[in-house]
C-alpha cells in the first residue's frame, strides 16, 4: 500500500484468467481460458455476496482486478479447492507475481 495525500491507496493488478498456462498432460502445456471454470467453482462454493459478485465479474469478463489481500485469499482458496491439479497449478502460476 502507498500513502498519497493522507489517503491510503491500495495497489491493484489485473489478472487475465483467459490466458492461463495449463499442463494438459505431463510436460505438455497449453494456453487455457480458465475464467469460467474458476468463476463457477467460486460461485458454487461461497455463501458470501461479495465473492459471488467477484465470480460473476470473472465469468463475464475473463479478467479481474485484485489487490494483494484478494490474491492471498484466492491462492488459499484455490489451494484447498477440489479443482483438478492442472487448473490449480495454472491459477497458482497466474497469481504468483
Amino acid at each position: 500500500m502507498t500513502k498519497k495525500g493522507g489517503n491510503t491507496k491500495v495497489k491493484k493488478k489485473v489478472y487475465d484468467f483467459t490466458k492461463c498456462r495449463e499442463e494438459e498432460f505431463i510436460g505438455v502445456f497449453v494456453e487455457s481460458d480458465l475464467s469460467k471454470t474458476v468463476a463457477n467453482y467460486i460461485y458454487q462454493h461461497t455463501s458470501d455476496i461479495e465473492s459471488a459478485e467477484f465470480a460473476r465479474e470473472l465469468y463475464h469478463n475473463g479478467k479481474v482486478e485484485m489487490d494483494e489481500q484478494a490474491v492471498i485469499t484466492m491462492r488459499e482458496n484455490i489451494k484447498n479447492s477440489k479443482l483438478v491439479i492442472s487448473v490449480k497449478n495454472a491459477v497458482m502460476e497466474l497469481l504468483k507475481d
